[in-house]
């Protein structure tokens, strides 16, 4: 288990950051530990942007549902559009498809911060 850096030794494990974990050096024998500091940097400032989307992502996601909420009681029928604001509402019916692809062969790069155990 990580062990919480400095300052973050008093503060209760809920509300303590993941970012206030210290790195694990080698988690399998099927790991090799690499020593770059501006890999590690990028890897930072993604891991940082991914939490700060995250949480944009979760605020939007209420305040779009708290919208469908207020747009679904006005009881639109297929076709109409009203106007509220600077937002125009429309709603249009959508007939049933089938769909059908194919993909390629394809490797994946995973990356995963070690506190999201």
């Amino acid at each position: 288990m990580a062990t919480p850096i400095p300052p973050f030794e008093n503060v209760p494990a809920e509300t303590r950051p993941l970012r206030s974990v210290r790195s694990e050096d080698q988690l399998g024998f099927d790991e090799t530990v690499v020593e770059d500091a501006e890999l590690e940097q990028a890897l930072e400032e993604r891991y940082t942007a991914k939490v700060d989307a995250g949480a944009a992502r979760k605020a939007y996601d209420l305040k779009a549902e708290a919208a469908t909420a207020k747009i679904t009681a006005l009881d639109l029928e297929d076709g109409t559009a009203v106007r509220c604001g600077r937002f125009r509402i429309t709603r249009t019916a959508i007939g049933e498809r089938s769909v059908a692809f194919e993909t390629k062969a394809s490797s994946r790069i995973t990356i995963k911060f070690l506190g999201d155990d």
